[in-house]
C-alpha cells in the first residue's frame, strides 16, 4: 500500500469511491448496451444507427457532468466534508483521489460504449492511413479529461447541489456565448464581407469538442491546445479545493476569492446577449467609420455598466462603483478583441488572391423610379472594396427607406478559383452614393469608360432585354444597329452617374450593357411594337411556367419527341431541370429552351434540351411545336 502521508493516491479509498459512485455509469452502459444490440438487429440503415451514436453522446455529456458533482458530494455537506477531513490524509491525497476516481469510471464507461460504437460503424476502418480509430481512442481520453476537469473546478467552487449545475452550465455556456457574440455582433462592427464566416481556427480554440472531431478524422493539433488549458485548470482545481472555505458550505460560493471574476464572466456574458438583442431589433443608422463604432462602444459599454450593477445588487456587493472601474475596462477589452478579430477576417478576406469577386452595383437614379445597374469584374471589385475599406464612414449597417435616394447597394459575389458553379459567399454593402462617384473620379477613373464605353460591344450582340416601367423589352440584332444609331455622346461622367436617365440591357451571358438615355431612345424602347412584343414573350413565359408546373398537359407529346433518341429502353417520366429561357423571337414567335431530366424504367436517367415554339393564336398563346434542342 503507497505511504497514505506522501503518495497522490490513497487506494482504498480510491476502491471506495468508486465502488460507492458506479450507478450513473451501469445505467449509462445498460441504456446504450439496449440500443446498441436493437441498432445490431435493425442494421445499419435502421433509425437506431443514429439513436446509437446520439445516446454515446448524451452519455458523455451527462458522464462528465455529473460524476464531478457525485465524487465531491462530500464538498456540498458539512458532516461529510468534516469527515473527509479528519482522515488521516493530505489534502492533495484526498483531493486528487476523489478526482481520478470519478475520471477512471467516466473513462471506462465511454470507453466501452467507444469501442462498441466504432464496431458498429466500422471506423477503425475508416480514415486516412487507418489511424482513426487510434485518434478517436486518443480522443476520448483527452476530450474527458478537459471537460471532466472544468466540471470538476467549478463545481469546486460552489456549496451547494445547485450551485454546482449552474456553475457547471455556466462554463459550458460561455465559450458558446463568446463565439454567437463574435458571429452576429462583428457584421455590426466591420463591413458586411465576403470572407466574414468566422475561420474554423476560432472554433477549434473554443470549443474542445470540435477539436477533438478535427483530430479524429484530420489528425490536426488544436486539441492540444486545449489539453494545455486542461493542465491548467487542474492546478486551479486543486488550488480552490485547498483553499476552499468550508464556513460557507451550503451556499452558491465558498471561493469567496474570486467572485469578483465570475461576476465580470456573468456581466460579460449578459452583456454580449443584451447588446446583441438591441443590435438584432433596433434600426440604429450607423456607420462603419469610427463615429459610428465610437456610438456602438458607448452603447456597449452602457449597457454593460447596466448589467453590472444589477449582478453586483443581486450579489449584495458592498463596493458596487469601485468594482465599476474594474468592469468597464474588462468589457472594453473584450469589445476590443471582438473587433480585432473581425477586422482581420474581414481584410483578409477582401485581400485574398485565392477568391476572384465579382459585383453588381445598384441604385436608384435621382427623380425617377429607374435604376443604374453596373456589373463591375474581379479587378475593378477588389480595388473598390480596398477603397471602401479606408472609408468605412461612407458604408452602412443597413439601408432604409428615407435613404433610398442616398445609397447605392453593391451585391458582391466570391468564387475560389478553378469552382465555376456555386459562389463561395455573398454580401450586400449599403455605400454613400458620394463615395462610389469619389472612387470613380479617383483609383476607380481607369476603369469607368471601359464600364460604360458599350458601342463596339453592342455591335457585335444578337439579342438583349431591356427592363423598362415592369416590362422586358426585347431588342433583335436589327433593332439593336437602330438603337446604337440612336446613341448619344456616351461619355457619361462619375459626377452625373445617378442623375442622368440610363437604360441597363443585358444580353442572354447576364453581361450588362448602361446606356445614357434621349428622348429618342426612350421611343425608341417604349415604341408600341416592341411594348406589344414584350407583352406576347411574358403571356409565353406564362405558357411555359404552367407546362413545367404541370407537365402532365403535354407529358404524352413530350414523351414522344424524346422516346426519339432512345432504342432499347422505355421511357418512365420527364421533367424539367431548371428554368427556361428564349432563345429566338419575333412579334409573333417566341422559342423557350429548357433543360429535361429523362427516367427510364431500366433505371437510368438522361438529360436534354427541350425547344418549345410558342405562336399567337386567335384565343391566346399556343405550343406549335416540341422538339429536342441541339
Amino acid at each position: 500500500m503507497m505511504n497514505s502521508r506522501k503518495s497522490w493516491v490513497n487506494i482504498p479509498l480510491l476502491k471506495n469511491i468508486i465502488k460507492n459512485n458506479l450507478f450513473p455509469a451501469k445505467v449509462s452502459l445498460i441504456i446504450f448496451v439496449g440500443v446498441f444490440i436493437l441498432s445490431l438487429i435493425s442494421g445499419s440503415n435502421s433509425g437506431f444507427s443514429q439513436i446509437c451514436i446520439v445516446v454515446y453522446g448524451i452519455s458523455a455529456v451527462v458522464l462528465t457532468t455529473i460524476y464531478p458533482c457525485f465524487i465531491q458530494s462530500y464538498q456540498v455537506n458539512k458532516t461529510k466534508s468534516s469527515m473527509m477531513c479528519s482522515l488521516p490524509l493530505t489534502t492533495r491525497c484526498v483531493w486528487f483521489t476523489n478526482y481520478l476516481a470519478g475520471y477512471l469510471i467516466a473513462l471506462v464507461t465511454l470507453l466501452i460504449e467507444g469501442l462498441g460504437l466504432m464496431m458498429f460503424l466500422g471506423l477503425n476502418n475508416a480514415g486516412t492511413e487507418g489511424n482513426i480509430f487510434i485518434r478517436f481512442i486518443m480522443a476520448i481520453f483527452l476530450l474527458l479529461f478537459i471537460y471532466y476537469t472544468l466540471t470538476y473546478l467549478v463545481c469546486s467552487l460552489s456549496g451547494n447541489r445547485l450551485g454546482q449545475v449552474v456553475f457547471s452550465l455556466a462554463a459550458y455556456a460561455l465559450p458558446v456565448i463568446l463565439l454567437l457574440g463574435l458571429i452576429y455582433i462583428s457584421p455590426k462592427l466591420v463591413p458586411s464581407n465576403l470572407d466574414l464566416g468566422i475561420n474554423d481556427t476560432y472554433l477549434y480554440l473554443t470549443f474542445p469538442l470540435a477539436a477533438g472531431m478535427q483530430f479524429i478524422y484530420s489528425a490536426y493539433p488544436h486539441i492540444f491546445f486545449h489539453l494545455f488549458l486542461g493542465i491548467v485548470t487542474l492546478i486551479c482545481s486543486y488550488y480552490v479545493y485547498k483553499n476552499r472555505e468550508n464556513e460557507y458550505i451550503g451556499e452558491p460560493l465558498v471561493f469567496r476569492r474570486i467572485i469578483i471574476v465570475l461576476k465580470a464572466i456573468l456581466i460579460i456574458a449578459v452583456t454580449i446577449c443584451g447588446f446583441g438583442v438591441i443590435l438584432l431589433v433596433s434600426k440604429i443608422n450607423i456607420t462603419y467609420g469610427f463615429k459610428g463604432q465610437s456610438l456602438l462602444f458607448l452603447i456597449y459599454i452602457l449597457i454593460g455598466m447596466i448589467v453590472a450593477i444589477i449582478v453586483e445588487i443581486i450579489f449584495k456587493g458592498r463596493h458596487v462603483y469601485r468594482n465599476l472601474l474594474i468592469y468597464v475596462p474588462v468589457l472594453a477589452i473584450v469589445f476590443g478583441a471582438n473587433f480585432m478579430i473581425a477586422n482581420k477576417q474581414y481584410l483578409s478576406g477582401i485581400n485574398n488572391s485565392r477568391y476572384e469577386v465579382t459585383a453588381d452595383l445598384v441604385a436608384e437614379l435621382a427623380g425617377n423610379q429607374e435604376y443604374l445597374s453596373l456589373s463591375l469584374n474581379n479587378e475593378v471589385t477588389k480595388e473598390f472594396l480596398n477603397y471602401l475599406s479606408k472609408h468605412r464612414d461612407d458604408l452602412h449597417f443597413e439601408k432604409y427607406d428615407d435613404e433610398q435616394q442616398d445609397l447605392a447597394m453593391m451585391y458582391t459575389y466570391q468564387y475560389e478559383h478553378g469552382l465555376d458553379d456555386d459562389y463561395y459567399s455573398y454580401s450586400i454593402y449599403y455605400i454613400n452614393k458620394k463615395a462610389v462617384i469619389d472612387f470613380f473620379n479617383g483609383p476607380g477613373n481607369k476603369y469607368f469608360d471601359k464600364l460604360l464605353n458599350y458601342t463596339e460591344g453592342l455591335k457585335k450582340e444578337k439579342s438583349l432585354i431591356c427592363y423598362v416601367n415592369d416590362y422586358a423589352v426585347y431588342l433583335n440584332k436589327e433593332e439593336i444597329q437602330e438603337l446604337i444609331k440612336l446613341l448619344p455622346n456616351q461619355e457619361i461622367k462619375p459626377k452625373n452617374i445617378f442623375s442622368i436617365k440610363t437604360y441597363n440591357l443585358l444580353n442572354p451571358d447576364s453581361v450588362n450593357y448602361l446606356i445614357s438615355s434621349n428622348e429618342a431612345i426612350t421611343n425608341f424602347i417604349t415604341s408600341d411594337e416592341l411594348i406589344e412584343r414584350a407583352v406576347f414573350i411574358e403571356n409565353c413565359r406564362d405558357v411555359i411556367d404552367d407546362i413545367n408546373s404541370d407537365s402532365t398537359k403535354f407529358e404524352e407529346q413530350i414523351k414522344a419527341v424524346v422516346s426519339t433518341q432512345f432504342s432499347h429502353e422505355t421511357i418512365d417520366m420527364v421533367y424539367p431541370n431548371g428554368d427556361s429561357t428564349v432563345i429566338a423571337f419575333s412579334n409573333d414567335e417566341v422559342i423557350y429552351q429548357g433543360t429535361y431530366e429523362v427516367v427510364t424504367k431500366e433505371g437510368n436517367n438522361y438529360t436534354y434540351p427541350l425547344e418549345f415554339t410558342l405562336k399567337k393564336g386567335d384565343d391566346g398563346v399556343i405550343v406549335n411545336d416540341i422538339k429536342v434542342g441541339g
